[in-house]
């Protein structure tokens, strides 16, 4: 069950999101700036072997959203 920290003002749960991993923006225009980190490991974020870049965010405080099959 999601947590206080983790569901938008209706109550919704915002977790597991599925979207682009650990990345910043490089100098210059928008588009085409961004520069994904080599190492894809954050708290809170699963890649996808699938589709490099990418993978499934869940909510670092009660982790709604993890995997089962993602250690404790």
């Amino acid at each position: 069950m999601p947590c206080e920290l983790c569901t938008d003002i209706d109550g919704a749960a915002c977790f597991p999101l599925y979207g682009m991993g650990p990345h910043t923006h490089a100098p210059g225009p928008v588009i085409g700036s961004t520069v994904m980190d080599e190492c894809q490991e954050a708290d809170g974020f699963t890649p996808d072997p699938d589709a490099p870049g990418f993978g499934t965010w869940w909510c670092i405080h009660c982790g709604h959203g993890k995997s089962e099959d993602q250690p404790a």
